[in-house]
């Protein structure tokens, strides 16, 4: 059986200067999930209840995939 992996959590430090195109840059990349920011006018929202089902099959899909790969 295939199991998610395991989530990290990290904190991102930066000078003002650059806060608003890094997170630009993590978003547009995907490279990590949001979940709080601390720039005015940016609130948390709900994430939609289907969203961890798909990231669920997506990891699955991909861990089936790179075994597939090796063959």
């Amino acid at each position: 059986m295939l199991l998610p992996s395991e989530m990290s959590k990290v904190y991102v430090l930066t000078h003002e200067r650059y806060r608003d195109i890094l997170i630009e840059k993590i978003h547009e990349a995907g490279v990590m999930e949001i979940s709080h920011s601390s720039l005015l006018g940016m609130e948390e929202g709900e994430m939609h209840p289907e969203v961890g089902i798909c990231a669920s099959y997506k990891l699955r899909l991909t861990k089936i995939i790179d075994v597939f790969k090796k063959y």
